[in-house]
């Protein structure tokens, strides 16, 4: 006993988008290409883009079966490769950095925004880690300064006790080094 109606593989929807009269099915497939490449890895925006409105909603949803074309993923090797399209590369952002800092309408404070700017991207200052570097390490030069004597006869031993503690302090502070 089945529940509902069953389907037949005439009924079902198609894996891929179907292609309307009219419309080149490889213009589509670059469509979506660069689609891909505009957003990243969200494949089904890209279908949306490449299908717009609210009754292509179902070619959308299944132009995602494209992203794993030969057509596609060689459009998609194509834009990766040319450094012309996309994001920028760091060379490309210092050029641009560089011409803010030398333009005379540019504020000091502007343009030392842009030098640190132009420096972390090309990687001349680095930022500092979060890290600890310290974690477990136990620091015990601690000046601990001995009691002051009471009697003339204490005084000695005074001198003698602040001398071993400067002379500890010292050699424990070069063999930290």
């Amino acid at each position: 006993m089945t529940w509902g109606r069953s389907l037949s593989l005439e009924s079902a929807a198609p894996d891929t988008p179907v292609i309307r009269e009219g419309e080149d099915e490889y213009a589509l497939k670059l469509a979506y290409a660069r689609a891909v490449f505009d957003l990243g890895t969200n494949w089904r925006e890209a279908g949306f883009r490449v299908f717009p409105g609210p009754e292509n909603r179902g070619r959308a949803l299944q132009a995602d079966a494209w992203y794993s074309d030969f057509d596609v993923q060689e459009e998609l090797k194509r834009l990766r490769s040319d450094n012309t399209i996309g994001v920028p590369t760091r060379e490309d952002l210092a050029r641009e950095l560089s011409a803010v800092m030398k333009a005379p309408e540019t504020s000091k404070a502007d343009k030392i925004k842009a030098g640190l700017a132009i420096g972390e991207i090309l990687g001349y200052i680095k930022q500092p880690s979060n890290v600890n570097v310290n974690n477990g390490v136990i620091n015990n030069n601690v000046l601990r300064v001995p009691a002051k004597p009471r009697t003339p006869e204490e005084a000695e031993t005074y001198e003698m006790r602040l001398k071993q503690s400067q002379l500890k302090l010292v050699s424990d502070a070069r063999s930290s080094r």
